[in-house]
């Protein structure tokens, strides 16, 4: 099974806003009506602290005070609001608290098992409200797979084995979302439409599913999956699935999008021992880092002929990851400074 950095604390990771985007990504990038592009992330203050931050166009602000852990793990904007998912470590009730900022301001998000440790990975608001997924552990210490709607929350499993929701899609009134599950002591990608459950893989080797995207009838989700020879990048379409990576190489799908018929997936290939951003257009890789540094895509948005994809890659001495947006393979910022590891985990661009 794939091990994130040593500087990537339990919580991370990101996701798409409505169906399949944060935005409205049938919207062309014009070059006369230039895109506001909403990066979050983590950046570490002390070994034990850290800051959730947003990004505008590589502007930062700091969404917690840095005095307990923190993540901002998904970015979703509607209309003039911008939504953060992610959570904060409470000093005085000792567990991770799930959140959601509206426009930088927070509201602690329920937890219907107790007062026990959750987050928020995933984030997407209509006219219906806002929702979000993650997972919350019970009184029992297992962790439950979870939803909410409008804040209130829908557990997706019983709390006898662990579950973790990590993206969601509203698409016709439905809601998707996706992640594992361990199901008779096998840990499986899952998909629940309207909390029903559809196993991805049949559970002989670990598997997950980390994004999804839903146009029209079909659904398309994006994950990995272990086998005896390799970890391996996976794409689902409507439940078939198809392998992004035809190498040896261990390779990873962290986020999936549909644009005018193209399947974009991001995440990263493992070549030489290193790890490669690597965007997959209609399964066929595109590598965008040199292969010097381990480096990792997160989340991808596509406006237009445009790619864009946050993630982080190390410095020199492979100790500190540093938070990263490229565009179209050229890296477009470095949102952290070394000393500080940090990582750009999700990422929204809307036209002006």
């Amino acid at each position: 099974m794939k091990k994130y950095p040593k500087f990537i604390f339990i919580f991370c990771v990101g996701f798409f806003y409505l169906s399949c985007s944060k935005d409205d990504a049938s919207n062309p990038e014009n070059p006369e009506n230039p895109v506001d592009i909403y990066t979050v992330g983590r950046e570490n203050n002390t070994s034990e602290t850290s800051y959730a931050k947003i990004w505008k166009n590589g502007i930062a602000s700091e969404l917690t005070a840095g005095i307990s852990i923190s993540n901002a793990n998904d970015v979703c904007v509607y209309g003039n609001d911008v939504y953060v998912a992610g959570n904060e470590y409470s000093n005085e009730d000792q567990h991770y608290v799930p959140k959601i900022w509206k426009n930088g301001v927070a509201t602690n998000y329920s937890n219907a098992l107790g007062n026990t440790d959750g987050t928020l990975y995933s984030v997407t608001a209509n006219n219906s409200g806002v929702f979000a997924c993650g997972y919350e552990r019970n009184t029992a210490g297992i962790w439950v797979a979870t939803y909410w709607d409008n804040g209130l929350p829908v557990p997706l499993t019983n709390g006898i084995e662990n579950a973790y929701a990590k993206d969601i899609a509203i698409n016709n009134s439905n809601i998707y979302v996706v992640g594992r599950a361990s199901i008779d002591g096998h840990t499986k990608a899952c998909l629940w439409k309207d909390g029903v459950l559809t196993e991805l893989a049949n559970g002989d080797y670990y598997s997950t599913s980390e994004s999804v995207c839903v146009v029209g009838n079909d659904v398309y989700i994006a994950g990995f999956k272990e086998s005896d020879a390799n970890d391996m990048a996976m794409l689902w379409k409507n439940g078939v699935e198809i392998p992004l990576s035809d190498t040896a190489n261990d390779s990873y799908a962290m986020s999936i999008k549909v644009v005018d018929n193209k399947v974009y997936s991001g995440g990263w290939e493992q070549i030489s021992g290193i790890d490669v951003a690597t965007v997959w257009i209609d399964g066929v890789a595109n590598p965008i880092t040199d292969g010097t540094k381990n480096a990792n895509i997160l989340d991808i948005e596509i406006i237009g002929n445009n790619v864009y994809a946050s993630g982080y890659e190390e410095d020199a001495s492979g100790n500190v990851g540093i938070a990263k947006l490229w565009k179209n393979g050229e890296e477009m910022y470095s949102l952290t400074n070394i000393p500080n590891n940090g990582y750009a985990a999700g990422i929204s661009v809307v036209n002006r």
